[in-house]
């Protein structure tokens, strides 16, 4: 598994945290090459004497200011490449994908990132799934987060939306679940769920069944 943080540029101190309750060990998935961090801000930020001679991707520049998605594409492609090359398969996830958005770079060039990272993955027999997280405030007219999201929406097999509640805070119900998934012939099929997240578990409920609402 590959993870490339957005969210958390300093260590991967947060997925320990996170994990940790869950019965994970982050560290020792590390140790044992299950699972790799990679620092994408820094990829984004370093030049590489591929950029600066153009090198095999020179069609792919997707640049904006001091950013370049190419370097992270290539970075992410040596580690995908190195856990295929065991006989592994590897997954990919990116958190949190939509504070490109915040950093300036366009909606388009985000778009085409992602449409090269499936081709990378679905080109071949090891490829494992993406994972896409963004964030999209519905109290915020952001069109561009929107598109995203939607675009994301459009081309995924899976789609998990989290939202809290709309009747306000509860210390029963944490929010709300829908998950959307793509069957055959471009059906879409869609559950909604209440959650609560307890310190080792998070629990789903089918709407209007949790004891608070009772």
């Amino acid at each position: 598994m590959c993870i490339g943080s957005l969210a958390d540029r300093v260590s991967d101190n947060l997925y320990r945290s996170v994990s940790s309750p869950q019965g994970v060990n982050v560290a020792k998935c590390v140790s044992s090459g299950q699972l790799h961090f990679v620092d994408c801000f820094t990829r984004l930020l370093t030049r590489s004497s591929d950029e600066a001679s153009g090198g095999p991707l020179r069609s792919f520049s997707f640049d904006h200011r001091n950013m370049s998605l190419k370097l992270l594409y290539l970075k992410l492609k040596a580690e995908i490449d190195a856990e295929m090359a065991g006989g592994k398969s590897c997954c990919v996830i990116i958190d949190d994908y939509s504070i490109l958005l915040s950093l300036g770079m366009s909606l388009s060039h985000l778009v085409d990132f992602i449409h090269y990272l499936r081709t990378m993955l679905c080109s071949s027999n090891k490829g494992g799934p993406l994972v896409v997280m963004t964030h999209c405030d519905e109290d915020v007219e952001d069109e561009e987060e929107r598109l995203l999201r939607d675009h994301l929406s459009y081309v995924s097999h899976i789609h998990i939306q989290a939202t809290g509640l709309k009747t306000g805070i509860s210390k029963d119900i944490h929010g709300e679940l829908k998950v959307q998934w793509c069957e055959d012939f471009g059906q879409v099929t869609s559950q909604d769920r209440h959650f609560k997240v307890t310190d080792r578990n998070v629990q789903l409920f089918s709407k209007g069944t949790s004891t608070a609402v009772l």
